[in-house]
């Protein structure tokens, strides 16, 4: 999946040990986002995985602690709340961790690997 520059919290970033944070923090009036459904995509790979990965918010960039939302194990695609804060990062938690996570945010969530809208037969 393509993501704008400005909506990356990482690309292809390093985590390991027992917890990390995004190597971006993300302002939302910057990046030019209105409201509507937004979603964090996320592709994970490595030998030891997060076993949570948290949306933290925050009113100014210097404090981004408060939790959005929170996804668990593989989950690709976290749905963000209406009105979430100005600026987000990720945060990953898990047991010896050693992988690479790239993550932003998009308009529609990704569709099951391998899968195009022309496959599905219309009604």
């Amino acid at each position: 999946m393509r993501f704008d520059s400005k909506l990356m919290f990482s690309d292809g970033q390093s985590i390991s040990g027992t917890s990390g944070t995004s190597t971006n923090t993300l302002d939302l009036n910057k990046a030019g986002v209105s409201e509507g459904e937004l979603y964090v995509i996320l592709s994970i790979s490595g030998s030891a995985l997060p076993t949570s990965i948290e949306v933290l918010g925050g009113s100014a960039s210097a404090s981004v602690t408060d939790t959005v939302a929170t996804a668990y194990g593989t989950d690709t695609a976290i749905k963000l709340p209406q009105g979430c804060p100005r600026y987000l990062k990720l945060s990953f938690t898990g047991t010896a961790m050693s992988c690479k996570v790239t993550a932003g945010i998009s308009l529609c969530a990704s569709s099951p690997k391998g899968k195009r809208i022309g496959d599905y037969a219309a009604e």
